[in-house]
């Protein structure tokens, strides 16, 4: 059942997909603008997990811990690797959410920390600015208000650029012109040069229980296609209510995603090209398609006792046995690096949280991973991991530099947290 599907891939597997199908090795490369799409490398649909991350020509920005459960935005620069809070403030310490620059309203609608740190506190780079789903209370304090803000890449300049909207929020992206977020019902969007603008409906669900949050398990873009993951029932349907499409976003024409008649969901996308898989109770399956779903082909299958997830970030494949490892409760999380031939190129380790498993690994870019883990002082902190070294690192825990803690403060007097 794909209630659950694995980590969206940003992936070059065109030659992987070639050995199983038979197709031009030479055509369909990767496509995807990251100042003008939604950044999918930065998404794991296993559980609708987002990293609270996003990419620009110089660096990444990331949502971490502030004081008393807020968010901070830190900036982290690709080229000197060091991590400061999003602030242009001088002198700033950074200990004080009225004054520095770098705390932000960002919406609880379905925030957790977790090993990804303040999921549902997305944010995303698009032409030039940062964009995040932020809210506050009113006067009253009865009132959320949930909206979405604007802010320059220094973290000034902020603004509302919708209305409030009367419902929560729990799924949003930017995407080649739109802006797209669901309701318990409703996929809309509207033009991001008139955002506040009457939304346009993209995918309405047949049955749906009012009021609920998690309708859509999960709802993200690539190239010229919407893909949904829909629960459509309601309180006369107890079961079979999995729905999974793909909608063109200049057409809005819808292409349910299905294998053997059941509903299967993107796994991988590279080119024109995507890998759509589906499970029961024999294993799970998986067939190379059309990015609507069409021309879909066997690839291959897996059994129960030997799930893994595959990822990708256009140069390398990576297998994780997350899935093993925490079934059996005693073994480590290992992820195999293979080339596009699907030779065994390295294996490595992930930095340990408390001996919790990354469950869901997510790609990243072609350079560098950004995770969290504990320092040896048991010390929550985000590191970075030069993918250069992939291929020296034989089994070891993959080298990583720690960039911050992820909670920069603790009370407005010590000061901020972060490594030179």
């Amino acid at each position: 059942m794909m209630k659950k599907s694995v980590c969206v891939l940003l992936a070059l597997l065109l030659v992987l997909a070639c050995l199983l199908s038979g197709c031009d090795k030479g055509s369909g490369e990767f496509s995807m603008d990251y100042s003008t799409d939604m950044q999918i490398m930065y998404l794991c649909s296993g559980g609708s997990i987002g990293v609270p991350m996003t990419k620009s020509d110089t660096g990444y920005y990331y949502i971490g811990k502030g004081l008393r459960g807020t968010r901070i935005v830190i900036y982290i620069d690709k080229e000197s690797r060091k991590a400061t809070p999003l602030c242009s403030k001088p002198n700033c310490m950074h200990d004080d959410i009225d004054e520095c620059d770098a705390y932000v309203n960002s919406s609880e609608t379905v925030a957790v920390d977790t090993i990804f740190g303040a999921t549902g506190n997305l944010i995303q780079y698009y032409e030039g600015s940062l964009y995040l789903l932020c809210a506050e209370y009113d006067e009253s304090y009865i009132n959320y208000n949930i909206y979405i803000m604007k802010m320059n890449l220094d973290g000034t300049g902020r603004e509302q650029i919708t209305e409030y909207f009367d419902f929560p929020v729990a799924r949003w992206f930017i995407h080649r012109g739109y802006l797209y977020y669901c309701t318990d019902s409703q996929l809309l969007r509207v033009p991001m040069d008139s955002p506040k603008s009457e939304p346009q409906v993209v995918y309405e669900l047949e049955r749906f229980f009012k009021d609920r949050h998690n309708s859509f398990y999960n709802a993200f873009a690539y190239q010229n296609y919407v893909y949904c993951e829909t629960d459509e029932r309601d309180e006369t349907v107890t079961n079979g209510g999995l729905r999974i499409h793909a909608i063109h976003i200049e057409t809005l024409e819808k292409y349910a995603l299905e294998i053997n008649g059941k509903p299967a969901g993107p796994e991988a996308f590279f080119g024109d090209k995507m890998i759509i898989s589906n499970a029961d109770d024999e294993g799970k399956y998986y067939e190379i398609a059309d990015l609507d779903g069409s021309n879909s082909k066997p690839f291959f299958t897996q059994q129960n006792n030997e799930k893994t997830s595959m990822t990708g970030d256009g140069t390398y494949l990576y297998k994780d046995n997350q899935a093993v490892a925490m079934r059996s409760g005693d073994g480590e999380q290992i992820i195999t690096v293979m080339d596009k031939d699907l030779n065994e190129i390295d294996t490595f380790r992930l930095p340990q949280l408390d001996m919790k498993v990354y469950s869901f690994f997510a790609p990243q870019d072609e350079d560098f991973f950004i995770f969290e883990c504990f320092n040896e002082n048991d010390e929550h902190i985000i590191v970075m991991a030069d993918k250069s070294q992939i291929g020296s690192i034989n089994g070891e825990v993959i080298e990583y530099t720690e960039l911050c803690k992820l909670k920069w403060a603790q009370n407005n007097s010590n000061g901020i947290y972060y490594t030179e």
